[in-house]
């Protein structure tokens, strides 16, 4: 995944993190046995907090105004 112009690259971080986190959870849904519903809440606990920090993030642009909502 190349980096748009203009996008800070902490956004781009969490971004790929999102996407390697859900190709891990289709992964997990399609059939691999050695994993176990353990894993898949390990999972979503980790992008729920990926999430939260994309949150903050764009509640700060949004704060300070360097984009629109």
């Amino acid at each position: 995944m190349k980096p748009a112009a203009g996008v800070p690259p902490v956004q781009v971080s969490l971004l790929r993190d999102v996407d390697s986190l859900a190709k891990k959870s289709k992964h997990l849904y399609e059939g691999a046995q050695s994993e176990s519903a353990e894993a898949l809440r390990e999972l979503a606990e980790e992008l729920e907090e990926k999430m939260g920090k994309l949150a903050k993030f764009y509640t700060t642009l949004i704060t300070y105004q360097l984009i629109a909502p």
